[in-house]
């Protein structure tokens, strides 16, 4: 309903038809799942396994990404993308002590959330005056410009007006995360 029957099947199908394998490979790196766990409730302290989140699961792929030689770059934002050609070869970026790094990779993922927290952007992509919402969370996060970088570089938007309702809210409206909060 959300979507409007908008999702991308392809990538629906691929993300349900790949579950199992990717719990099973999560598992072969030493992923202890707690399944009574909820997904809105991250596994307490004192109770073994990841549920479906928290550090259980992140701290046990993180240390084996850094086996498998990920570089991780902490407090460091992305500024651009970085390309030869048509080619993208990398980004570039600025860490916390504003040193500018040039970081190449074979393959660059722009998972960098949506565009609720820019007023701009919000109008621009969904036809809507900024003004109907009230963000809540942090107050700088998600600016978009993962978004903005992916169309500069032809890519494009399956359902731009697809707002994720955990980072808006309609303006005066009870709740904080209410689905009757869900803005389109």
């Amino acid at each position: 309903d959300y979507h409007r029957n908008a999702c991308n099947i392809d990538i629906v199908r691929l993300y349900a038809y790949q579950s199992g394998p990717a719990t099973d490979w999560l598992i072969e790196q030493g992923v202890q799942f707690n399944i009574a766990a909820n997904v809105h409730q991250p596994v307490a302290p004192e109770v073994e396994g990841a549920g479906l989140t928290g550090p259980g699961l992140i701290d046990v792929v993180y240390k084996k990404s850094v086996e498998y030689g990920v570089e991780f770059h902490f407090e460091t934002t992305a500024l651009g993308i970085l390309t030869e050609g048509d080619a993208v070869t990398g980004i570039y970026a600025q860490t916390a002590d504003d040193e500018l790094l040039s970081i190449n990779a074979p393959k660059v993922v722009l998972a960098s959330g949506g565009f609720g927290a820019n007023g701009e952007l919000f109008e621009k992509h969904t036809g809507v005056s900024y003004d109907v919402v009230e963000f809540y969370g942090p107050d700088n996060v998600p600016m978009g410009d993962g978004i903005e970088w992916g169309l500069s570089m032809g890519g494009t938007q399956h359902h731009p007006n697809a707002v994720s309702y955990a980072n808006l809210k309609l303006a005066d409206y009870p709740g904080e995360a209410a689905p009757e909060n869900i803005l389109f």
